[in-house]
């Protein structure tokens, strides 16, 4: 009896210890095992921040890997290759990032430049000491925690998929012709339109949200669309039999081309342009000194006149024998007129920026001459006319309007053919109700502000805010140049009477547009030269 029961002691002494092991175990568990999900916590933030902050610095065009690696240490992962390692994997390439650890290359500063696109994967690998668990064998507890982030650098590229020629209207019979309502896009008479490395975006749904057809008689050609991308339409379309578009000829077993595309998305109405910006203030008309003379006449036949910056308070009138007229360089504030008659002028001037009080017209006339370094025309509701065979050049020009003031080109110079010439190398014209307008055989070659415009106008000639219904009349010309956009989205665009374009590198946005009579447009579409929208950069953790 005496040995059973000296056994039974062992045994219990044996379970005893057992349990306090097995406590101790249990009790590490709880200690460490929480020490360690703490650190996995800690870890996976500060993975989180640290992905973004590679993202961050890529959209802002600095060293992701230093960000990355700043972030981490500030969130207690110092990548100290002892207690914890931090790994950064950057890839164009989502696949690249998900793979083995350490995967990819360390790139340069020429691959972050050279791409928009990134995927970067940070990874944190932390070893927790233990306490209780050292007891068990259990000397630490190892963790690992990672994140990826995308970012798209910030970037810009032309509206409405970079189609050359976009019109907004939504709904049919939106557009007004001088015999009935047709679709929103008509083309008719003896048309032909040729457009190259683009197309035509047409957003109404009407069923004949384009019209194209009519010319078609034995003295003349049919009318032409010719695009090298297509003509994509929300709602449908009618093209007369015997009209030609993309090389093939419209009949009633073939009434549309396969480059006609039905049923695409429709574009919200009014379009978001808030990031186009809206002109400079006036300059100042403080400070400058106050001329009271207005009148320059009575000169011998050839004489010629200097004009000084200021404030012309009682306007200014040349003419009687004055051809030659200098402005110097600076601000022209004008009150109640600018006028100069008595046969043509020739006007230079340095850097000029006009300013008139009064609402004005300013009027180019007689075949004067105007030449100018730069010339910026500030009005408000006064016109600015070209007339009489005029010509208007500057290396730099904006017409920058207040109010209803109009840009128009009388085309007054005889013959059918010829007539007005404006030419600038660097145009703008910022028209918030009133309308540019030409005919009568304006010669016009006209270039948008470079990429570099300081006030963000570059690729963009013309621009009328949505408020802005005014239509816009080009009405015959030939030796018509532009090169830059035309944005006018609430507007409706005419073109009609032998108007003959044999070189537009544009992108037209209109509300509607009419093409009719004896027209010839061609249209070579380059988008760098183009207005491009400012696309912000897109930064995101995937996971």
């Amino acid at each position: 009896m005496f040995r059973r029961k000296k056994q039974e002691a062992g045994q219990a002494l044996v379970l005893l210890v057992l349990g306090i092991v097995g406590l101790i175990a249990l009790t590490g568990l709880a200690i460490d095992g929480g020490m360690a999900m703490a650190d996995r916590r800690d870890a996976q933030n500060a993975a989180d921040n640290a992905a973004m902050a590679a993202a961050m610095a890529i959209a802002q065009d600095s060293d992701p890997y230093t960000a990355a690696y700043n972030v981490a240490a500030d969130n207690g992962y110092d990548n100290n290759g002892t207690d914890n390692t931090v790994t950064i994997d950057i890839s164009t390439e989502l696949d690249d990032v998900k793979g083995d650890v350490g995967s990819t290359p360390t790139h340069n500063a020429a691959y972050f430049q050279n791409n928009n696109e990134f995927y970067i994967r940070v990874t944190i690998e932390s070893s927790t000491q233990t306490g209780v668990s050292k007891v068990v064998g259990k000397d630490s507890v190892d963790i690992q925690a990672h994140a990826i982030s995308h970012v798209r650098k910030g970037r810009h590229e032309s509206l409405y998929g970079g189609r050359a020629l976009v019109v907004l209207s939504p709904h049919e019979n939106d557009s007004f012709h001088h015999h009935k309502k047709w679709g929103t896009l008509e083309i008719h008479g003896h048309v032909t339109l040729d457009i190259e490395d683009s197309g035509i975006f047409v957003n109404s749904d009407s069923e004949q949200a384009v019209t194209i057809g009519g010319g078609g008689s034995p003295n003349h050609d049919p009318t032409t669309v010719n695009t090298d991308t297509g003509i994509a339409i929300v709602g449908g379309a009618y093209f007369k039999p015997g009209t030609k578009i993309d090389g093939y000829t419209i009949s009633e077993s073939n009434p549309y081309p396969p480059t006609v595309t039905f049923g695409v998305p429709q574009q919200p109405l009014p379009p978001d342009f808030s990031f186009i910006p809206a002109p400079p203030a006036p300059p100042s008309c403080s400070g400058l000194p106050t001329i009271t003379k207005s009148e320059w006449n009575n000169y011998p036949d050839g004489a010629h006149v200097t004009l000084q910056p200021g404030n012309y308070v009682n306007g200014i009138t040349i003419q009687g024998g004055v051809d030659e007229v200098t402005m110097e360089s600076g601000v022209y504030c004008v009150y109640d007129h600018m006028t100069f008659n008595g046969g043509p002028k020739n006007i230079t001037g340095g850097d000029v920026k006009i300013v008139p009080q009064d609402n004005f017209d300013l009027t180019i006339n007689g075949g004067s001459v105007m030449d100018f370094d730069g010339l910026e025309y500030y009005p408000e509701d006064g016109d600015l006319i070209i007339n009489g065979g005029s010509t208007l050049n500057a290396d730099h020009f904006r017409f920058y309007a207040r109010g209803s003031a109009s840009f128009e080109m009388k085309g007054h110079g005889g013959d059918h053919r010829t007539g007005e010439t404006f030419t600038s190398g660097d145009a703008f014209f910022y028209v918030p109700e009133g309308t540019v307008i030409w005919h009568g055989g304006a010669n016009l070659d006209m270039h948008a502000p470079p990429e570099d415009d300081p006030n963000g106008y570059g690729g963009l000639l013309i621009y009328k805010p949505w408020g802005n219904t005014v239509p816009v009349k080009l009405h015959g010309g030939t030796g018509i140049n532009f090169v830059g956009s035309l944005i006018m989205p609430n507007t409706d665009l005419i073109i009609h009477g032998h108007t003959d374009v044999e070189a537009l590198d544009t992108q037209i946005v209109a509300y509607t547009v009419i093409i009719h009579g004896h027209e010839h447009m061609h249209i070579q579409f380059h988008e760098t030269n183009q207005y491009q929208a400012p696309i912000p950069p897109l930064v995101e953790l995937l996971q």
